[in-house]
């Protein structure tokens, strides 16, 4: 018999943001889930969205006037912040607490008897309150430096002090005489102009990554009748950076003049000029040194297009290179194929694969003497894999891996007779999908059922996470390429060791980082590198002069 987990969830009132709702809603609908609403009755708490007591009146002025001119200037879909009613779905599973009245007595009790979990998702801490901790603990999730007392105030310090990351932390209390345990750390790259941006992005990110987490606890309880919450990670909370106060009123004024400022000469570059990939190649043994980088040869693409995602085989003495393409006025991608020959010269492109929807990154396995690509097809929602029926012009699609799933760069290694799949899944529209890094493995490439590995994700840094390349192995070492997106998509590469890959545990280290000013000082952006049969590819990032139109 499957044993429910009785949830309280703990809001300020009934007017709630609205990944709230969305998260309320996913957790009503699953079958194992028994939700509990308590409304905590914190005065303090209901018109204090983009105030903070410990701050001036100036400041928090600024604050909600940022916020205003945010909401007019940038048009954010979904928008988990938007405030919403909770309405009559919710009309059984809703209970009053004054927080000045036995609210610890409440929480023992819930609706339902005891909780097995409490989410503490109101503005009050939990942290000291000396009752009987539930079995599950309290969790609760940070966002950022600065310790916060509304969502508005999320992030205000990593986007005004330029901070390149973002931290976000779910957090469980599981006994009150111990530190807390932080079962969730992830480092998204912070906006560097908006504040609601930002934090619009993280909140559907809470709301997935709690879903999940509660998703693996039920599935283990039902499995073990667990008694005890036991994560996967081991991380504590990092006090060491954060701010005790919001910037004084000349340094907010002046971050956001400069913010703004910024804001138009994006604007201002974005009229006059292009950011074009192009490709990099030069046949050598796999050689990772930057010194090297710059003496590759370049191939340019037209000024309409970029060429990007290079991935390459080796047949009858030529250089098949599958590579991205996109024309900046069409806005899609789809796949081309470029010939290398020994000596270097280089083919026009010819389309080999295009569809209706965005196709990138296609990654290339071969699997008993029969070759497969897995273009990027996350427009569809779904991974698919593609045939190659008459090398190298004519592909067909043979099967859609994954269904109803937002997936990127999808690249698959074979290890020890295992296929293991990497991809970067965002849980959430409107959440990142450059932070967290999944792994599935199956003991067939075109299995229909690929096992999720215990330690998803495998990666939460957005320095490190979304693939830049095919995994290949070296004098017996293991290497996977990554991009690093701190300061912007795509900036550049970080090679990673993978130290320990098994179907219970994964461990990476940083090996090697790869800068655009290796491949060129012109070079802005660097995010695909790829080698085989004695020819390294990479691609990178020029500016260039919009075409003028006639």
């Amino acid at each position: 018999m499957k044993t429910s987990i009785k949830i309280d969830i703990l809001l300020d009132s009934d007017n709630i943001q609205f990944w709230i709702f969305c998260l309320l809603k996913k957790i009503h609908l699953s079958n194992q889930l028994d939700l509990n609403i308590i409304y905590i009755n914190n005065e303090n708490s209901k018109n204090n969205f983009g105030k903070h007591a410990n701050d001036s009146i100036i400041i928090n002025l600024l604050n909600l006037a940022y916020l205003k001119v945010e909401d007019y200037l940038f048009s954010i879909q979904p928008d988990a912040l938007k405030t919403i009613e909770i309405d009559e779905y919710f009309k059984n599973h809703i209970k009053y607490c004054d927080l000045k009245n036995k609210i610890n007595n409440d929480l023992i009790k819930g609706t339902n008897g005891k909780p097995d979990l409490v989410l503490n998702l109101s503005t009050i801490s939990l942290d000291q309150n000396p009752y009987t901790l539930p079995k599950f603990g309290i969790w609760f999730y940070t966002i950022g430096s600065y310790s916060a007392e509304t969502v508005s105030e999320f992030s205000v310090m990593e986007v005004l002090k330029k901070i390149k990351q973002t931290r976000l932390q779910v957090n469980v209390i599981k006994n009150f005489s111990s530190k807390t345990e932080c079962i969730y750390e992830s480092f998204s790259s912070t906006d560097d102009i908006s504040i609601k941006r930002n934090n619009n992005k993280l909140m559907w990110k809470v709301c997935g990554v709690i879903m999940r987490k509660l998703n693996n606890l039920q599935k283990e309880q039902i499995k073990s009748l667990k008694t005890e919450f036991h994560s996967s990670e081991n991380y504590l909370p990092d006090k060491s950076r954060n701010f005790k106060t919001l910037p004084s009123e000349l340094d907010y004024i002046n971050s956001l003049f400069k913010n703004y400022l910024r804001s138009f000469q994006n604007y201002v570059y974005n009229k006059k000029f292009v950011n074009q990939w192009f490709l990099l190649f030069q046949f050598e043994c796999l050689n990772l040194s930057p010194k090297i980088f710059n003496q590759y040869i370049r191939i340019i693409p037209p000024e309409d297009r970029f060429w990007a995602d290079p991935f390459v085989i080796k047949k009858f003495d030529t250089y098949y290179v599958f590579v991205e393409e996109l024309i900046f006025s069409e806005n899609i991608g789809y796949i081309v194929l470029i010939e290398i020959d020994q000596y270097g010269n280089y083919s026009q492109p010819k389309t080999i694969l295009k569809k209706d929807y965005h196709l990138s990154y296609p990654f290339l396995i071969e699997d008993n003497d029969e070759l497969y690509m897995i273009p990027e097809s996350s427009e569809k929602n779904r991974i698919e894999i593609y045939h190659c029926t008459d090398f190298p012009l004519e592909w067909k699609l043979k099967k859609v891996l994954f269904k109803e799933i937002k997936a990127v760069d999808t690249t698959i290694f074979k290890h020890n007779n295992v296929y293991w799949l990497f991809c970067n899944i965002s849980e959430m529209k409107g959440a990142p999908i450059i932070d967290d890094l999944f792994l599935y493995y199956s003991d067939s490439l075109l299995s229909a059922k690929w096992i999720e590995h215990p330690s998803n994700p495998i990666v939460s840094n957005s320095k490190n996470s979304r693939s830049a390349g095919a995994v290949f192995k070296k004098e017996n070492r293991i290497f996977r390429p990554s991009q690093n997106c701190t300061n912007h998509y795509g900036y550049g590469i970080e090679i990673m060791e993978i130290i320990n890959l098994t179907k219970t545990e994964y461990k990476e280290i940083n090996f090697q980082s790869i800068r655009p000013t290796d491949l060129g000082k012109n070079c802005i952006s660097t995010h695909t590198i790829n080698h085989n049969s004695g020819m390294t590819i990479l691609d990178a990032q020029i500016k260039r002069k919009r075409l003028t139109k006639n």
